[in-house]
């Protein structure tokens, strides 16, 4: 099953830590959203260790992909930045 293989992967690099973000910071200019969802999970599963990734999440916001805007929604959550979203208007 694919999505097992994607779950397994995320997790590995969820596991690495503050060390994955640089890496995934790229993938979420790429031009196929599920590389970007699946970069928004990871981002989100690391936590407060993915701080330096909240600018280029919080421009995911304005992505016409409903399912991306929520999965960076969830990912600045979980940095622990929930607060702050509500200075962004956000249309869904």
């Amino acid at each position: 099953n694919d999505g097992d293989g994607q779950d397994n992967a995320l997790y590995a690099i969820v596991r690495i830590g503050r060390g994955a973000v640089p890496a995934l910071l790229p993938m979420l200019q790429e031009s196929e959203p599920k590389i970007r969802y699946l970069a928004l999970r990871a981002l989100g599963d690391i936590g407060a260790d993915a701080a330096q990734a909240i600018e280029p999440i919080r421009s995911r916001l304005a992505s016409a992909d409903v399912g991306e805007r929520s999965a960076a929604i969830r990912a600045l959550g979980q940095i622990e930045l929930v607060p702050d979203l509500w200075t962004h208007r956000i249309e869904c």
